[in-house]
């Protein structure tokens, strides 16, 4: 079931070019919250759905995103997904609306297909046929042709039969991807979002005893070292410091080889420069090198935790296959519980690789957090298949960290069906950002 702000973002989008629209009408309208009406309309604004004027109000304005979306082609689907188009040739140029995997019996699919959206299928022909008389083209997985009585319906509906030697799940992620592409899915948190402008600095001829002030008038330990020019050269912790004379200049001490950034590198970059790099802070710099601000490993911790939280524009695959899954904690170790479903399938009609190598990375990833409260990672996983998953079987993931230290975290990783049948086992790797 959709949350109710995201059924009211689905309603906003449906109003007319121009309507007027405020949080006390929709939720007089809508019968919900002013709180759930108003975090809405936020992310109507975000998504450019509606746009706040002044003495005006907030009204629905056109969405280019959307109209985007709306303009990949069945041709584009087609190279997307490497497929040959079997028939229906002359619709290639219709748009694509949405899509649906039809890994079900008819009866259940038929209450899903509707005309325009693509139907991904693979060898069953009475789904193939039924989504054509219904005015539904028809994707193909696994490689299979269809019959020359589907074709002749497809040439006289024009619309499109694709076959594509991809499985389902890998057919789905590339149009999913594909549409996501065209999708401001979050907004991309940069350097520049989160750096401290208002920067302590020690001057390149400068003391160690100049440190020992700094310290004490702001109770940092780290500052980057510039010249007159307010170039960056260097850095000097306590560590640089300790037990040092006072009067030992700091350009002898401080670390000159250093990683920077610059304000519009993306955040995701910068949290991996001080993974890999073991550093606790990051100079930001323009390109004469000169220092504009500072972004620490906890601002960005902090920031990418509640990017994390934001709702996003439209659900990508992953996004899907994350949400039929239950996470919880066993004591010390972390489960990934859920059932497989048809859009988690391979092309012979067990759950694919793909699908459960990324539910285990993202298990060992957030096993790290769960237990010991620090974000990770993963730096290498090990994976061993050993027995393949039906539709329809439960499965349990676990993850068990066995060594941890500073830096470093070893994980056990498990995965069994509903009837303790070992599925697969494998170790990850993964380094440690902070807590």
């Amino acid at each position: 079931m959709l949350p109710k702000y995201q059924k009211l973002l689905e309603f906003i989008e449906s109003l007319p070019q121009g309507e007027s629209i405020s949080v006390r009408s929709l939720a007089g309208q809508k019968n919900v919250s002013q709180g759930t009406a108003y975090r809405a309309i936020k992310e109507a604004d975000k998504r450019g759905l509606v746009k706040t004027m002044p003495r005006v109000g907030t009204v629905r304005v056109a969405d280019a995103n959307i109209r985007r979306i709306r303009e990949l082609t069945f041709q584009e689907v087609t190279h997307i997904v490497e497929g040959e188009v079997l028939g229906g040739h002359a619709g290639l140029n219709k748009t694509l609306n949405r899509f649906l995997i039809a890994a079900m019996e008819l009866s259940a699919a038929a209450k899903y297909i509707a005309q325009g959206n693509l139907v991904i299928v693979g060898n069953r022909e009475d789904i193939q046929e039924y989504a054509l008389q219904n005015n539904a083209p028809v994707l193909i997985t696994g490689g299979f042709n269809a019959p020359s009585e589907i074709l002749k319906i497809a040439d006289a509906n024009e619309l499109p039969v694709i076959s594509t030697a991809y499985d389902t799940f890998s057919t789905a992620s590339l149009i999913s991807r594909a549409i996501n592409e065209r999708m401001v899915e979050k907004k991309i948190l940069l350097v520049e979002d989160i750096m401290v402008r208002s920067v302590h600095t020690l001057e390149v001829w400068g003391r160690v005893a100049h440190w020992y002030q700094k310290l004490r008038k702001t109770h940092h330990t780290r500052f980057p070292v510039v010249d007159e020019e307010g170039i960056v050269l260097g850095m000097v912790t306590a560590k640089d410091v300790a037990e040092e004379d006072e009067n030992i200049p700091l350009n002898r001490l401080m670390t000159r080889d250093l990683l920077k950034v610059f304000p519009k590198t993306s955040l995701a970059y910068a949290s991996h420069l001080m993974v890999w790099g073991g550093v606790q802070l990051l100079p930001v710099v323009d390109e004469n090198q000169k220092l504009m601000g500072i972004i620490t490993r906890q601002d960005v911790i902090n920031a990418l935790h509640s990017m994390q939280k934001q709702p996003q524009v439209g659900e990508a695959l992953e996004t899907r296959l994350m949400s039929s899954v239950e996470l919880k904690r066993k004591g010390d170790i972390v489960v990934l519980m859920g059932k497989v479903k048809g859009y988690m399938l391979n092309d012979v009609g067990v759950m694919s690789k793909g699908v459960m190598s990324l539910l285990i990375s993202y298990l060992a990833s957030v096993s790290m957090q769960e237990l010991y409260k620090f974000r990770g990672e993963l730096e290498n996983l090990q994976l061993y298949f050993l027995y393949p998953l039906m539709l329809g079987n439960s499965f349990e993931i676990t993850a068990e960290v066995t060594q941890v230290s500073k830096k470093e975290a070893l994980i056990e990783l498990r995965v069994v069906n509903g009837q303790g049948q070992p599925a697969a086992k494998g170790m990850a790797w993964g380094k440690i950002m902070g807590g």
